[in-house]
């Protein structure tokens, strides 16, 4: 059986989307600050044994901390 929550409160305005011009919002590129400390982002690397990238570990080999140009011979970047 579903539960249905019956709270409503009064909308201060109607508008549930505005598409703004990237001239109204201003240029935002190269605006990184928050990347460094984000969690999610990791160091951008391609496994050495499977060629795909690695966001964690898809293939159970150990991620060695530097890769070479030689590394990615054979493989498709994505």
């Amino acid at each position: 059986m579903l539960k249905t929550c019956h709270v409503s409160e009064p909308a201060s305005s109607y508008c549930v989307y505005q598409n703004k011009l990237n001239s109204q919002v201003g240029d935002t590129a190269g605006v990184n600050q928050d990347v460094g400390s984000d969690p999610t982002v990791c160091l951008p690397g391609f496994c050495a044994h499977c060629g795909e990238e690695i966001t964690c570990f898809p293939c159970d080999q150990p991620f060695e901390d530097e890769l070479f140009e030689d590394d990615y011979e054979g493989f498709s970047v994505l």
